[in-house]
């Protein structure tokens, strides 16, 4: 009977440390799969960081560029207006040149007016 009931005993020590044993491994387990997901979220989280700074950095660039653009273009509109001016004076030194030299021809004065116009 002593035999039986140490049997029992050792039988049930056995269970309670398999138990134990699976218990610890499952908490192990729990463990390992938290800090895989954590892990995973930290990459993914770094990833979206790094899209971000790089679109930040492809912004920034593109307004660099826009302002470089703009610049150029206000430089070319001074350019057209100069040579609309340049245009004009020209146009009326030849008028008056023809006027002080000669009396404007038909074609001249057309010619004139048709540049006077233009403008």
């Amino acid at each position: 009977l002593e035999q039986e009931e140490a049997k029992a005993a050792a039988t049930a020590a056995a269970t309670q440390q398999q138990q134990q044993q699976r218990e610890r491994q499952a908490k192990e387990a729990q463990t390992a799969a938290a800090a895989a997901a954590a892990q995973l979220l930290k990459n993914k989280h770094d990833r979206t960081m790094e899209e971000l700074k790089k679109m930040q950095a492809s912004l920034e660039n593109e307004g660099r560029q826009n302002h470089a653009l703009k610049s150029q273009v206000v430089k070319l509109k001074r350019c057209i207006s100069d040579i609309r001016i340049k245009k004009l004076q020209d146009a009326q030194a030849v008028e008056v040149g023809l006027q002080v030299s000669v009396p404007p021809t038909k074609e001249a004065a057309t010619a004139a007016a048709a540049v006077k116009e233009e403008m």
